[in-house]
């Protein structure tokens, strides 16, 4: 009988002390609320806003690579390199304490959502942009986003700096800058219905992308349509078939 009181006892004790515990992990968690205001990661590329509010503090300072304040419990942040974003809090407390937290924000490159186009065209990786030789003549390189991306991007403030053409005869143009030269217009002009090029390696920036390597933007295929073919393109089958051998013909063209 004593050995069983002692048991029960020892059993009693032994969950009191576990829950002493759980309620000590609650108690020592972390008192700042740190949120991202678009999504639980950062992205690098852009400024994602961000916001910070500690309840029962008297001040705090937050502090972070590339982490800037625009007004009170609002501020901004622009990741660098790595692989997790840390925003540093120096908290005093209204009894006058002082803690210290860190919270740690994963970073995922935009390049998933981020592309480049051609007078505001583009489409997916795998598709070919239909482009008469009026439409192509001086043509620019710019960006686009589509219409579910949830930051306000302002597009202005990403360049284009160069490009290389590459054409089915192994030929190629390098361009500075962000629009068809005089070479690339002369190439164009002499090219025939159906002839496929690709536009690559795009060497593009954007605020703070000094301190960190851009993902690879997708590269541009465009074939040559006549104007009267491209507005009843599905009606003629000549051209389609045309079409197809072409493509056929410079596969590994496009595998590049």
């Amino acid at each position: 009988m004593v050995r069983k009181i002692l048991l029960f006892f020892f059993f009693s004790f032994s969950l009191h002390i576990v829950a002493q515990k759980d309620s000590l992990v609650v108690d020592k968690s972390n008192l700042a609320v740190v949120s991202a205001d678009k999504l639980n990661v950062v992205y690098r590329g852009v400024s994602n806003p961000i916001s910070i509010a500690i309840p029962n503090c008297k001040s705090f300072t937050a502090t972070g690579v590339g982490l800037n304040k625009i007004s009170e419990g609002k501020y901004s942040l622009s990741p660098g390199s790595g692989l997790f974003s840390v925003i540093k809090l120096d908290v005093e407390l209204n009894d006058g304490s002082k803690i210290t937290e860190e919270h740690k924000f994963r970073i995922k490159e935009i390049k998933s959502f981020f592309f480049a186009t051609i007078n505001d065209k583009n489409c997916c990786e795998k598709c070919i942009l239909e482009m008469t030789k009026e439409e192509l003549l001086d043509s620019r390189l710019g960006f686009g986003l589509p219409d579910y991306f949830l930051f306000d991007l302002n597009i202005s403030k990403y360049k284009i700096n160069s490009f290389i053409i590459k054409f089915s005869n192994n030929s190629r143009i390098v361009v500075d800058g962000n629009r068809f030269n005089n070479d690339v217009n002369n190439t164009i002009k002499k090219l025939k219905k159906g002839s496929i090029f690709v536009i690559n390696d795009i060497g593009y920036s954007c605020p703070g992308s000094e301190n960190y390597l851009l993902p690879r933007l997708v590269p541009i295929k465009v074939m040559i349509v006549e104007k009267e073919v491209q507005e009843n393109y599905y009606e003629n089958k000549e051209f389609i078939r045309d079409s197809i051998r072409r493509i056929k013909s410079e596969k590994k063209l496009l595998k590049r």
